[in-house]
């Protein structure tokens, strides 16, 4: 079975000794999962472990450098709204002449 992300619940029921390659992540998902995995006999390869010989991880890095890359975008959109409401709670005098808050 190859999958992109973890298990779903639905999906539980097809575990029975299968061969699993997809981003596991155990610790950022039901402790269920991990059960039903143990109980079903099913090998699990995560991709995020996978590590080639100069003990680099080939497939997490690319995500990792999505997942920069997406950080400062989304930052840079939801920075000057938090500084607003941050400013907005502590003085609304402040901002009150400027029209903003």
């Amino acid at each position: 079975m190859v999958k992109v992300k973890e298990p779903l619940n639905s999906e539980y029921n097809y575990l029975q000794g299968q061969l699993l390659f997809t981003f596991l992540h155990l610790a950022g998902v039901e402790k269920e999962l991990t059960y039903r995995l143990l109980e079903s006999g099913t090998t699990a390869i995560a991709y995020e472990t996978l590590e080639n010989r100069q003990g680099d991880l080939p497939l997490l890095a690319p995500l990792s450098a999505i997942a920069g890359n997406m950080a400062a975008l989304v930052g840079s959109f939801i920075w000057p709204n938090l500084i607003m409401e941050m400013v907005c709670s502590w003085d609304q005098s402040w901002v009150s002449g400027m029209g903003k808050c």
